[in-house]
């Protein structure tokens, strides 16, 4: 019938991501970016409330002809902040071609992790950097 019974609440989720369709088409680059931007933060904050971490950034893109790209980055570091999620979007939106106009703007964050589950995995490796402790060597 399908239904899934199996149980999910608790369960870190594949991707998070916010988007917005447009009233009108956009195509101008920078009312492009400031809406990327925008919900760039609000994903960065949804991932904090979570208490989950992100490796990779993805922009999705639906033209005014319903044609819809992707264009993502994957950083060996996962991520929860404004900052690395601006800057990787940043990358991802300046190599992507904006030939059309753009119906629907996406930001999504994928490979999730917990972030406790992360530091527990760093603190035991000690080699992986934590967010908000670079440079730290301690006492």
């Amino acid at each position: 019938r399908g239904l899934n019974q199996r149980m999910t609440s608790g369960a870190t989720p594949r991707s998070m991501s916010r988007e917005n369709t447009f009233e009108s088409d956009l195509t101008d680059p920078r009312d492009l970016w400031t809406e990327a931007e925008s919900l760039a933060h609000a994903l960065a904050d949804d991932l904090r409330l979570q208490g989950i971490v992100a490796r990779t950034v993805t922009l999705m893109v639906r033209f005014s002809d319903f044609k819809t790209i992707t264009r993502a980055k994957s950083l060996v570091r996962p991520f929860d902040d404004d900052a690395t999620m601006i800057e990787t979007l940043r990358e991802i939106f300046g190599r992507t071609g904006f030939f059309l106009p753009v119906r629907l703007l996406g930001v999504r964050a994928s490979n999730l992790e917990e972030k406790s589950r992360f530091v527990r995995r760093a603190l035991m490796e000690e080699s992986l950097p934590l967010p908000g402790f670079e440079g730290f060597t301690g006492p």
